[in-house]
């Protein structure tokens, strides 16, 4: 299968402006990318189509998100910063988030993918954020985020983390603990209006 990025763009821009960014990412491109991945799984697709695929996703976000840094202004103070514990090689819904933050007008820091503990916390230090979300795609990488989220609360004890991502689907929804949250099988619209109410 092709991977044409200028028939993506047309697509995005036809849906978001009658749906909106929020209902484009949730409606049309995570299902997409979903069964892509469950294709991938069941062995009906190969792992070059795969990738071509993922990649051309990243680089539609990629536009989207330099198509909003130029058209809107920082209306907020508020600083978040997306991260992903170490080991963990999957950015796209962490690039997904942002556009919905910059949308939102909120500063925003992505340091994703994969970014050693220790990179995480200096870099903590130097921008000070409103709130922490950190993704997980594959459940490997629970145990790497839950020493993450330690060695933060080491350093900064009422910061709010919200973590989620497909690797916590055996999490139970919005659960609670330490000021962290815990998300899973929740849509980026809801992720985007609990991230406002903790930082609002």
């Amino acid at each position: 299968t092709g991977c044409n990025l200028a028939d993506l763009i047309k697509i995005y821009d036809k849906y978001s402006s009658l749906f909106g960014l929020a209902n484009f990412y949730d409606k049309l491109l995570k299902p997409v990318m979903y069964k892509i991945g469950e294709l991938w799984e069941q062995g009906k697709l190969d792992v070059a189509t795969e990738h071509a695929c993922t990649n051309t996703a990243s680089s539609l976000v990629k536009v989207i998100n330099e198509q909003i840094s130029h058209s809107k202004a920082t209306r907020s103070q508020h600083k978040i910063l997306i991260c992903t514990p170490d080991g963990e090689l999957h950015s796209l819904v962490c690039n997904i988030i942002e556009s919905l933050l910059l949308n939102k007008g909120f500063k925003v820091y992505n340091i994703s993918p994969s970014v050693p503990s220790e990179s995480i916390i200096g870099y903590l230090k130097d921008i000070e954020p409103d709130i922490i979300l950190i993704s997980i795609t594959i459940a490997d990488n629970i145990k790497p985020a839950e020493r993450l989220i330690k060695e933060i609360r080491l350093k900064y004890h009422k910061v709010p983390i919200i973590i989620g991502g497909s690797g916590l689907n055996k999490v139970d929804d919005y659960v609670t603990n330490n000021n962290v949250v815990f998300m899973s099988n929740t849509s980026f619209g809801e992720v985007i209006k609990l991230i406002i109410q903790h930082i609002c």
